[in-house]
C-alpha cells in the first residue's frame, strides 16, 4: 500500500511539472457546491484544461 501512495505522488508531481492546468469558462465559479455521497465531490462537472509546457 506504501508504494502505491508513493507512486500516485510521483504522477502527481510529473503532471504538475509537465502541465498548466486552468479552469474552463464551462466550470462552476467558485466557491464550489460539493456533495458527499462516498467521496467528496462537485455537485457540477469541473472541467480542467492541460496544456502542454514540453
Amino acid at each position: 500500500m506504501r508504494f502505491a501512495e508513493i507512486q500516485m505522488q510521483v504522477v502527481i508531481a510529473l503532471l504538475v511539472r509537465r502541465f498548466n492546468f486552468k479552469s474552463s469558462q464551462n466550470s462552476p465559479k467558485l466557491p464550489l457546491e460539493l456533495e458527499s455521497v462516498m467521496l467528496l465531490r462537485p455537485k457540477k462537472e469541473l472541467v480542467i484544461l492541460a496544456e502542454d509546457l514540453l
